[in-house]
């Protein structure tokens, strides 16, 4: 039981992590269509990593 309850807890920080990092790309970026490429390409590339 303990073992399941910390895989969703690893899971559920690793989405966490995921949108901190989306936000982070979005209030990085100057123009709109950076904002929004760097929100979605940046999560990407640290889920992969």
């Amino acid at each position: 039981m303990l073992q399941e309850f910390n895989i969703a807890l690893r899971f559920m920080l690793e989405l966490c992590v995921l949108g901190i990092v989306g936000y982070w790309g979005f209030r990085v970026g100057t123009i709109m269509a950076i904002k929004i490429t760097l929100a979605i390409i940046l999560p990407i590339i640290v889920a992969v990593i």
